[in-house]
């Protein structure tokens, strides 16, 4: 629906049902983009095990 002042469109109202599509299509894509940083991350990260994790903090002190 748009609202008009003096025949001029002012604003634009979206029904609840609208509004509720669009913030679920948006969360999708959140987690989406979410999960291609993460992978990205994983991807130029070395894992290490959990000793080698410990020496190399126990080493930066």
């Amino acid at each position: 629906m748009t609202l008009t002042s003096h025949g001029k469109p002012v604003a634009v109202v979206m029904s609840a049902a609208e509004r509720d599509e669009q913030r679920r299509l948006l969360r999708e894509v959140e987690l989406k983009v979410l999960s291609m940083a993460a992978n990205l991350v994983a991807d130029r990260s070395a894992m290490l095990t959990t000793d080698q994790a410990r020496e190399k903090l126990l080493a930066s002190d």
